[in-house]
């Protein structure tokens, strides 16, 4: 468990990004991007341990609603 850092997202097919400070291992983000409804998209998710500066990767691929 990473217990404090950076949590930053990313929308590959059109760059938006969203990034929060997270303490006690739980982050919540707010994200805001314009999508063609039915379009596939991929999420990277990238989470950086604020005391080593480590950092692990996700990607989630979605439809938009």
């Amino acid at each position: 468990m990473i217990p404090k850092g950076t949590v930053k997202i990313v929308i590959e097919e059109n760059g938006d990004t969203a990034s929060t400070t997270f303490e006690g291992g739980v982050w919540v983000i707010s994200f805001t991007s314009c999508l063609v409804p039915g379009g596939r998209y991929n999420a990277v998710v990238q989470i950086t341990d604020a005391d080593t500066g480590k950092s692990s990767y996700g990607r989630i691929q979605f439809i938009a609603p």
